[in-house]
């Protein structure tokens, strides 16, 4: 009995030494997704011609856009023809709100065959990869002394604003979009607006928080055609 009385209390011993509570801390950071247009440009700038060649002129052919070896975006970026002479450099398009999350573009003078375009670029400025997952885009004629007439006008997405397009964490992507005039009604105003719905791409169950809405939002503004060059 004696043994058995030893062999019992050396086990309570041994459950008193190891019976403690062992508490492992740390933080899950939940910051959702974080981004914003960071950089934007139009390959027809209304006050760029001071600097850029005399020769350029308005666009007239379909273009790409890259960014320059120190990561930067402005009109000279784009590739694109663009028409020759003295007399063709009516139209122009403008973009603003770079470092938000909308961006304003306006087009003026468009005619058939013009080829304004505007490149941005999306940042990610969260802590998780995101994913573009919807992006939706609405062109309005505007009612004018001639009702709302539609024209032939199309917007072609690429990079960024493409479905399924990935953004790491700190990193910015280049995304573009081409405004292509097909069939111009003359004197005829359009308001257009482009939605970029991204999310973390990893979360099964998204809620608000894991989710963010970009904007591109502004007006096409038409004359009558001019002349093929």
């Amino acid at each position: 009995m004696l043994v058995a009385v030893i062999a019992l209390g050396v086990v309570g011993i041994g459950y008193g030494m190891w019976a403690d509570e062992i508490v492992v801390g740390g933080k899950v950071d939940m910051s959702g997704v974080a981004a914003v247009f960071q950089q934007a440009a139009s390959n027809d700038p209304q006050s760029a011609f001071s600097s850029l060649p005399l020769t350029i002129q308005d666009p007239i052919a379909p273009g790409t856009w890259s960014m320059l070896p120190n990561g930067s975006l402005n009109p000279t970026c784009w590739d694109g023809t663009h028409r020759t002479g003295t007399d063709n450099n009516s139209a122009f398009t403008t973009v603003s709100g770079q470092g938000t999350d909308n961006l304003t573009v306006a087009m003026y003078n468009a005619y058939t065959n013009y080829r304004g375009s505007i490149a941005c670029t999306i940042l990610n400025n969260g802590k998780m990869p995101v994913k573009v997952d919807k992006v939706t885009a609405t062109v309005t004629p505007v009612a004018n002394d001639n009702g709302a007439v539609a024209g032939d006008v199309t917007l072609n997405f690429s990079g960024a604003l493409v479905k399924d397009t990935q953004i790491e964490p700190t990193v910015q992507v280049l995304g573009a979009i081409d405004f292509q005039w097909n069939n111009i009604i003359p004197n005829q105003d359009y308001d257009f607006e482009v939605v970029i719905n991204l999310s973390s791409y990893n979360i099964a169950n998204e809620t608000a928080d894991w989710s963010r809405t970009l904007r591109i939002k502004g007006v096409l503004v038409t004359v009558n055609e001019l002349p093929e060059p």
